[in-house]
């Protein structure tokens, strides 16, 4: 049985102690009580940042509010800057005023949230949201958004960035929830950033092209084009370079004083891939996640916004009845929701009829999990860890590219480019195998079944009919 170091420092305040050699206890080895905050002795900053993220990240109760304290000496910047944030003060002995100040301040806010028994909703966008707000408010801090560039959007918030770091699709999810919020009054809101995001996949690592209007490619160079006065000549300033000085390529004259006898009206482009000359290069933006470029026009923009406690800031975190649970909110990683995957096929949708290929397409497949004859799983939140169970063999059989959604019991795939033929060919591969793994997790008893539909879209479909078949697909 572990055991654990508890002192008192000279306000009376008892703090926890955890040593570099306990890293790797489980969160719910913990005590539940018994202690007013933790001080992290820890020689090295790998370990001890990945012991506050998972106490941070925990859904046990109200653990993740917890302070906590390690040593000042403790290096906190690059790729650590995210979780250190997420220690409270870096101090050398736990009798320093700040830490007694921060312990006092912090569990007085946290005494008046209400422990939510309702486990489930700590796996929904809605419980992921309610955390990160109670530990900002705790700490007086607003919801800003910093620079990150781990996050999709350039931007995140420490807290945030625990639940996104490795489900990238989850950020906008808790974006789109922050933004309701302050829609509802919950929040108040300023303006921070715009971003470009693109459209396919919703990330911003987007590399800004200049490319040939006629073939597309980036491979071009820009000349910088000298007019001569006299003689009305104009050319690249390649062709009147002569040593070191300027000289007409048509009249052969000396040109000696920029503004008097020439001047530099423009620059012209040309293409290495296909030897056209033009004035203005078309900009693009190839997103380096999917792979996909776009015109400017096409870009999502977002407003990166940050966001203020008020009055009723306070309500939605100290009295969790106001929260509707419904199932469909529960959080499944690696998956978006079906909004967010409507607007996907949306923007799909635009890219194909704007593509110069013939072939471009896109296909969405709906799986919907029936488990009639076993109404005592909905009880139990069976059927929630089967569902949870299913998600996870799902997105590990399909390639990272595609698009997973979750909504009322059904499962939703956005496949780009691929033929009816592979998809059902792919579909009937996984979900032979997954029936299979069901039957050996939970028993041959459980009374399963799969309906799969498929809606397609190819170039030159009617869009009007497409999307009104998708909004009730």
């Amino acid at each position: 049985m572990e055991t654990f170091n508890i002192k008192t420092n000279c306000a009376g305040q008892r703090i926890l102690f955890i040593e570099h050699d306990q890293i790797f206890m489980n969160v719910n080895d913990l005590p539940k009580e018994g202690y007013d905050a933790m001080f992290l002795d820890f020689k090295y900053n790998r370990p001890l940042f990945k012991f506050v993220q998972n106490i941070r990240e925990t859904t046990e109760g109200i653990i993740y509010l917890t302070p906590m304290y390690t040593y000042s000496t403790i290096e906190r910047d690059g790729d650590y800057k995210m979780v250190s944030e997420l220690i409270d003060e870096y101090v050398n002995d736990i009798d320093n005023p700040l830490l007694i100040e921060s312990i006092q301040s912090i569990n007085q806010i946290v005494k008046t949230f209400t422990i939510i028994k309702q486990e489930s909703i700590y796996r929904s966008i809605v419980g992921i949201v309610l955390q990160i707000m109670r530990y900002s408010y705790s700490r007086g801090k607003e919801l800003s958004p910093i620079p990150n560039r781990f996050s999709q959007l350039g931007y995140s918030r420490p807290m945030v960035w625990l639940f996104h770091k490795d489900n990238p699709s989850l950020l906008l999810e808790i974006y789109d929830y922050f933004e309701e919020l302050y829609a509802d009054g919950y929040l108040d809101g300023y303006f921070v950033d715009r971003v470009h995001l693109c459209p396919s996949c919703d990330f911003g690592y987007l590399n800004f092209r200049e490319t040939c209007p006629k073939c597309g490619s980036a491979n071009i160079n820009a000349s910088t084009m000298i007019h001569h006065f006299v003689c009305a000549n104009v050319s690249p300033e390649e062709e009147y370079v002569h040593g070191n000085t300027l000289v007409c390529p048509k009249c052969h004259r000396l040109l000696r004083h920029i503004g008097v006898d020439y001047d530099r009206p423009s620059d012209i482009y040309k293409c290495n891939q296909c030897s056209t000359s033009f004035l203005h290069p078309t900009m693009t933006a190839l997103c380096f996640n999917c792979g996909i470029e776009n015109s400017l026009d096409k870009l999502r923009s977002v407003n990166v916004l940050g966001y203020k406690f008020n009055a009723k800031s306070v309500n939605f975190l100290t009295r969790p009845n106001l929260i509707k649970m419904d199932r469909q909110n529960i959080f499944f990683p690696g998956l978006i929701s079906h909004d967010h995957l409507i607007q996907q096929a949306s923007s799909q949708i635009a890219f194909i009829e704007d593509s110069q290929s013939i072939r471009q397409n896109m296909i969405i497949i709906r799986v919907k999990v029936n488990v009639q004859e076993q109404q005592e799983y909905m009880k139990i939140d069976y059927f929630e860890d089967l569902l949870r169970f299913v998600s996870a063999k799902f997105r590990l059989m399909l390639d990272s590219k595609y698009s997973m959604a979750y909504y009322e019991n059904t499962f939703y795939v956005l496949f780009t480019n691929e033929s009816s033929e592979t998809v059902v060919r792919m579909w009937q591969r996984d979900h032979a195998l997954i029936h299979k793994l069901i039957l050996e997790k939970y028993g041959t008893d459980i009374k399963i079944k799969f309906e799969y539909a498929i809606l397609e879209f190819n170039k030159g479909d009617n869009i009007p009919a497409f999307v009104s078949n998708l909004s009730v697909f």
